[in-house]
């Protein structure tokens, strides 16, 4: 009796407290494209993010890496030598992302250094976002990328990833449940022993 109870009280316990995987889908927006001149007479340099969409499997407590863009980044022509200097553009770059019903926005700043040889892009990582997902919260972290070179025209792209950590938001009722059903198996378990070893003394004097 006394170890059928323990085991189903340890057995709720541990159904409880398990973290089960969840497929999380989300889609973030674009941005851009942004054009970057040197000398207005010359194209300059282009750069866009381009939306994504996607889904990822996620443990609980354990944090995975996810695409969140795909960035495009065209070098052309910024002004004839030798007038050509450098020349450091910042940019900041916000799109929206939805994860399920919840939305918010991942922003990242980023530098385009213009040169007579060669260009250079440099994306920043971006600040943590959290969802709520109601049993759980998403945390999305947006990764740097860069710095890339290029010295020669045309157009490239790169992957933009995140870190997203799955949470499960703690059931207080649930919890408040299973450590009362522990306290009441406790307390049958100690009135238990407590008989058996009355009995024992009663037996052992008898």
């Amino acid at each position: 009796m006394k170890k059928m109870l323990v085991t189903a009280v340890a057995g709720a316990m541990i159904l409880g407290a398990t973290a089960r995987a969840a497929t999380i889908t989300y889609s973030v927006g674009g941005w851009g494209p942004e054009t970057y001149q040197l000398n207005s007479d010359w194209p300059g340099d282009t750069v866009a993010f381009q939306a994504f969409s996607g889904s990822l499997n996620l443990t609980p407590g354990v944090a995975a890496v996810g695409q969140i863009n795909s960035l495009f980044w065209t070098v052309n022509y910024s002004a004839q030598p030798p007038e050509i200097g450098v020349g450091e553009f910042d940019f900041t770059a916000s799109r929206a992302m939805t994860v399920s019903a919840g939305s918010g926005n991942v922003v990242q700043n980023g530098v385009l250094a213009v040169g007579a040889d060669y260009d250079t892009l440099t994306v920043n990582g971006g600040s943590t976002v959290t969802f709520d997902l109601g049993n759980y919260t998403l945390a999305v972290t947006p990764l740097a990328t860069g710095p890339w070179q290029e010295g020669s025209l045309g157009t490239t792209s790169y992957e933009v990833d995140a870190t997203f950590l799955l949470n499960q938001v703690p059931d207080g009722g649930m919890t408040s449940m299973l450590l009362g059903m522990g306290m009441v198996g406790l307390g049958f378990v100690r009135r238990m022993v407590k008989k058996r070893w009355r009995l024992d003394k009663l037996t052992h004097l008898r």
